[in-house]
């Protein structure tokens, strides 16, 4: 059986977290009534400057109401609590805590105080925010260099119609400066030029919700059949001048929504059908077919071209940063890394379905999307 601890094993034990630790006691309402040595040095604070006084003298403003709601009820209630808080010093730094707060009871179960033990993570913190920080840099990043890649196809696409419009203006021109204007020449003439103008204005929008930074924003509701639309109207000129073709098989309506960063997921699915399109370039049949459904948990886009099962040695690096089975100068070795990072923070997975005949690579978004509200 266990032994009872003699009185100075508890001193010991008390006199270690003490010295490792930031240790505070408030009363009921959350007035300190002790704090230790390492709590000071953390808060900038003198004891006496913090006994007598509400916790709220720490407060940051970064955590919001529900968020102390929340904390409230579980200590309140009689509960343990463990999680993060993040103060402010007497100088105005921002201090990040793992904090652990207990109740303590009276002789009539009523709870008299808390006691809290700190442990400071501001740098580990600081570190994640930097990393974050790079991770969203590198997103942005790779969107720029996806535009510059197919910036030439776009300049070329809106370049033809733009001579087409030339052309209709000249011809219209010349019919009104001739004696027998044809009135219905120029009509046909005249509605070619709006459909053409259409056309660019869409092509444009279309790079400029592609160009767009979301990063910094909350994730809104979009349909997917618009973005797969906006998507197919920059991929597809790449598509028709390399002899490619293009197949989209689509199960999902028009009402579909998910909550989304709309320029992200268009990276990915430009990412991913560009690849198909240099892997399937060299062969003698060209296809890349993009499908689309989904069920009540989840929405699946499939990207597959006529290229043979990629082999298990080189499938097992493919979200390797850096990793690329393209030529020099092809590629930057972090579309399919990014882009799973992309899809992992949608809360869904992009993986290579190796078990398919073909090259295959699948998007999964769920549409249950309370984990992202």
């Amino acid at each position: 059986m266990p032994r009872a601890m003699e009185k100075n094993e508890f001193e010991i034990i008390n006199e270690t977290i003490d010295s490792i630790a930031a240790i505070f006691i408030t009363d009921h309402k959350g007035h300190f009534v002790y704090v230790n040595e390492i709590f000071c040095q953390l808060t900038g604070y003198k004891s006496d400057e913090l006994i007598g006084k509400s916790s709220n003298i720490l407060k940051s403003g970064i955590h919001t109401d529900e968020f102390y709601k929340e904390f409230w009820r579980a200590i309140m209630s009689g509960e343990m609590w463990r999680g993060t808080f993040c103060n402010k010093t007497k100088t105005g730094e921002l201090l990040w805590l793992d904090t652990i707060i207990k109740p303590i009871f009276n002789k009539n179960n009523e709870i008299e105080k808390f006691i809290g033990i700190r442990f400071n993570i501001t740098d580990n913190v600081k570190n994640k925010f930097a990393l974050k920080a790079q991770e969203e840099q590198l997103v942005a990043i790779s969107g720029l260099a996806t535009i510059g890649e197919i910036s030439g196809f776009i300049a070329h696409e809106i370049n033809n119609p733009l001579t087409a419009i030339s052309l209709a203006t000249n011809s219209i021109e010349l019919s009104l400066n001739s004696k027998l204007p044809d009135l219905e020449k120029i009509k046909n003439l005249n509605s070619k030029i709006i459909k053409v103008s259409k056309r660019i204005s869409r092509i444009v929008s279309s790079l400029r919700n592609l160009s767009r930074d979301e990063a910094h924003f909350e994730m809104q509701f979009h349909k997917p059949s618009e973005i797969v639309e906006d998507v197919l109207l920059i991929i597809e000129d790449i598509a028709k001048s390399e002899e490619i073709k293009l197949v989209i098989d689509s199960e999902i309506g028009n009402d579909l929504l998910i909550r989304c960063h709309k320029t992200q997921i268009s990276q990915v699915l430009i990412n991913l059908i560009k690849n198909a399109c240099d892997a399937v370039q060299p062969l003698e049949k060209k296809e890349v077919k993009l499908t689309i459904k989904s069920d009540k948990e989840a929405l699946e886009i499939r990207v597959l071209d006529t290229g043979t099962k990629i082999p298990d040695e080189v499938a097992s690096c493919l979200f390797t940063p850096l990793f690329t089975t393209k030529k020099a100068g092809k590629g930057t070795g972090l579309g399919l890394t990014i882009s799973a990072k992309i899809i992992e923070a949608h809360d869904g997975k992009l993986y290579l379905d190796n078990e398919c005949d073909q090259t295959c690579f699948v998007v999964i978004i769920p549409l249950d999307q309370k984990k992202l509200l």
